[in-house]
């Protein structure tokens, strides 16, 4: 008993110790990344979130029972209590209302971002589940125009905040019949209709997920890489319900790297390759293309771009 309770008193040290004499980052850049893992546990505590710097660094885990407003506010008010200072500026996450809302209330004017990946699946989830878009599925293997328009309907995320509703109109214009459900769905949910009083109702604001801001500033528009964490994390871990000693003793070893890497960001040295592949879609995104024709027949490869772009929309194509 008195070896298990030094040990349990060793390893609070430990943990203590890590966050307590952890470098500290540099206060440029207050952008942080949020995202729920949930495979850790069946019962409580079931949930371990993780706040990430710009590098995709964890600087937070917190172990919680349940994915309610009232947990998440319990998680940031305590993390504000640990550290006064803490104030991010912007946070790109899954759209999860719950975490969303708990996340203005404790940080007023934060700037939320919904994952733009997360915005893609949503759409296909649509796709599998919508009984009125049965069938879409298997016609967007074999007809490229309707492939492509299912494309434009996400591909909104990128149109400048203050156009959205002046493209969307231009799109719904030259949309055929075929996708009517899923052009409905996004509208109801993300751009939002003006029945009353030019009030625009959806579920989502516009500035939720609309990430044209920060593709031109050149930061993240999705949460990939805090989901690479998170498998790289689980691989650790060895098996999907670790034990709780398990649990912090893989985490006080994944700490070790972490601080390492952090240790590089100060020394002004590079802790990940950037993808030249994304690198270079990117750049094509913000370019503003002037042959509309042509960028139609590339649309498949890099709709967003010729979204973007906005927008004399080619009237001479004709969509079926």
């Amino acid at each position: 008993m008195e070896q298990a309770r030094q040990a349990k008193e060793s390893t609070q040290k430990d943990l203590a110790t890590g966050v307590n004499e952890k470098p500290t980052k540099s206060r440029e850049d207050h952008s942080k990344k949020r995202k729920g893992e949930d495979r850790f546990y069946a019962s409580p505590p079931r949930k371990c979130p993780s706040l990430h710097h710009l590098f995709t660094l964890p600087a937070v885990y917190c172990l919680l029972p349940h994915k309610t407003t009232k947990t998440y506010l319990k998680m940031l008010k305590a993390i504000k209590d640990l550290k006064p200072s803490f104030s991010p500026s912007s946070l790109v996450v899954d759209f999860e209302a719950a975490a969303i809302k708990a996340f203005r209330t404790v940080f007023p004017g934060i700037q939320v971002t919904g994952c733009f990946f997360h915005l893609a699946q949503s759409q296909r989830r649509q796709i599998d589940s919508n009984k009125d878009l049965k069938g879409l599925k298997s016609q967007l293997r074999k007809d490229k125009i309707l492939n492509l328009q299912v494309r434009m309907i996400r591909a909104m995320a990128f149109v400048p905040l203050d156009k959205i509703l002046e493209v969307w109109g231009d799109l719904t214009a030259v949309l055929d019949r075929r996708p009517d459900p899923m052009r409905n769905w996004f509208e109801v949910n993300y751009v939002g209709r003006q029945p009353f009083r030019g009030s625009n109702l959806s579920l989502f604001s516009q500035e939720t997920w609309n990430v044209h801001a920060r593709l031109m500033a050149d930061q993240p528009k999705t949460n990939n890489s805090v989901e690479a964490f998170h498998s790289a994390l689980v691989k650790l871990f060895g098996c999907a319900h670790p034990t709780m000693w398990k649990f912090i003793e893989t985490l006080q070893m994944y700490q070790l790297k972490v601080d390492a890497d952090i240790v590089n960001v100060q020394a002004g040295r590079q802790i990940r390759r950037v993808n030249k592949r994304w690198t270079h879609y990117d750049e094509t995104k913000k370019k503003n293309p002037t042959k509309k024709d042509e960028d139609l027949a590339r649309a498949s490869i890099c709709i967003e771009c010729w979204v973007l772009t906005r927008l004399s929309w080619p009237r001479n194509v004709v969509w079926w």
